[in-house]
């Protein structure tokens, strides 16, 4: 009795498995057919066009041809400045509410 008891068991647990896994591989159809496409442009023309773009910088291979920083026109704002600055934005309602960032000052 003991061991038909086992082997019933053993046959719902692969019965089971076997449901999950096939209700897992349909799920996967859910996706839309991709229609075939079929291009226009020979070989050429695409190479032609990528290095146009590449030589007009619409192309980024890298970070090595990312478009480096630009040098300062002038000297910054000061510290002082910038905080004057944002207090006088802020009180003219130019400072969007995002997320209440009233953080307590660093403390070194």
């Amino acid at each position: 009795m003991n061991s038909s008891k086992k082997r019933l068991s053993s046959a719902l647990i692969a019965v089971a498995a076997l449901t999950a896994v096939s209700a897992f591989a349909e799920s996967n159809d859910a996706y839309p057919v991709q229609p075939k496409t079929q291009s226009t442009l020979t070989r050429a023309q695409v190479e032609a066009d990528a290095a146009k773009a590449e030589k007009s910088g619409g192309v980024l291979k890298n970070d090595d041809s990312y478009p480096k920083a630009q040098k300062s026109t002038g000297p910054g704002k000061t510290r002082a400045q910038v905080k004057a600055e944002l207090k006088k934005a802020e009180a003219a309602g130019q400072t969007p509410e995002i997320n209440n960032n009233n953080y307590p000052a660093a403390t070194k």
